[in-house]
Order: structure tokens, then C-alpha cells, then sequence
């Protein structure tokens, strides 16, 4: 990941076409939706990924110690 390399056989995937309706007109491209199946090395290189970027950014945020709410951004609110 370092030199933004991803190996081809994680990016392999089997498209699966999904019946949204079972009454409607099944030769209509519109009445299907497809469902990604994705190799689990990559769900799981995936779920890293974003675990060490929430951890990046939720240590850069206590070390600058900045206001969000002058940003903009949500804060939210812990009621004990």
C-alpha cells in the first residue's frame, strides 16, 4: 500500500444479479440489482485500512486539541 499497489487477486470479485421484484418484468435490466461478492482477504485488508485511519485521525485530533465546532463538524454530546 505504500507505493499504491493493490495485487489482482484482491481486487477479483463475482457480480451477482438480485431480483428487486419477483412480480415485476424479469427481461427488464431495471428489475435486477447487482450484489458485489468480494474476496474476504480484501474485506479484511478493507476493515484495516480503515481501522488505522480512524486511529490516525483520532490521534491527530487529540494531539492538536482544535474546536470542531468552529468547523462546523458534529461533536458528540456523552450524557451520564
Amino acid at each position: 500500500m505504500k507505493f499504491g499497489y493493490i495485487p489482482s487477486q484482491l481486487m477479483d470479485a463475482v457480480i451477482v444479479p438480485l431480483v428487486k421484484c419477483k412480480t415485476g418484468d424479469l427481461s427488464e435490466v431495471d428489475s435486477y440489482r447487482a450484489i458485489t461478492m468480494s474476496n474476504s482477504i480484501s474485506k479484511v485488508l478493507e476493515f484495516l485500512l480503515l481501522m488505522g485511519a480512524a486511529l490516525f485521525y483520532q490521534a491527530r485530533r487529540q494531539k492538536n486539541d482544535v474546536v470542531t465546532a468552529s468547523r462546523g463538524s458534529f461533536e458528540p454530546i456523552c450524557i451520564s
